[in-house]
């Protein structure tokens, strides 16, 4: 569905079930950004973007780097932390 859509410039999102690595050279070759769910059954992936940086030391007050929420609802606590990259080329391998 990509294919028919004008997305230059635009940031494009999904679920996990999308993050994969045809998608998102789709997306760049249209010349857009994304924004892909990285969750443990793609440990490779995840561990790269561990080893990229650490959440720990990162300075959490940039606002346009960093956004954390949390959310009760539905008897959990959801805690969604996101983190902007301005330049992952090591992790396209």
């Amino acid at each position: 569905r990509l294919d028919i859509l004008d997305v230059k410039h635009a940031t494009i999102t999904t679920d996990a079930l999308n993050t994969q690595k045809d998608i998102a050279a789709k997306i760049i070759s249209k010349e857009a950004d994304y924004a892909l769910p990285v969750k443990d059954n793609h440990k490779n992936l995840r561990a790269g973007i561990e080893q990229a940086f650490d959440t720990n030391s990162m300075d959490k007050t940039n606002k346009e780097a960093y956004f954390k929420t949390t959310d009760k609802g539905h008897g959990r606590i959801e805690v969604r932390s996101t983190v902007k990259f301005f330049e992952m080329r090591c992790l396209c391998q």
